[in-house]
C-alpha cells in the first residue's frame, strides 16, 4: 500500500492539483446562460445545454429541471 506522504509528494512533483472541478456560478448568471443557449438552440434538451456549458468551460454539477 502506498503511503499518504508518497502520494502527496508525487502530486506535488507532477504538479497535480486535486480540488473542485466544478464552476462556481451565481444562479442568475446560470439561468441567463441557459436562456441564451435555448434561444440559440430552441430544440436543445438537458444534455445539449450541459454540453454547451461544458464547451464554454462551465462545469456544473447539475441543473434543476
Amino acid at each position: 500500500m502506498t503511503s499518504e506522504s508518497t502520494i502527496n509528494r508525487r502530486l506535488k512533483e507532477y504538479d497535480i492539483k486535486i480540488g473542485n472541478t466544478y464552476s462556481k456560478v451565481e444562479q442568475e448568471l446560470l439561468e441567463d446562460m441557459v436562456s441564451r443557449i435555448t434561444d440559440e438552440y430552441p430544440n436543445s434538451g438537458y444534455w445539449t445545454v450541459i454540453g454547451v456549458l461544458s464547451a464554454k468551460a462551465m462545469h456544473i454539477l447539475y441543473l434543476e429541471h
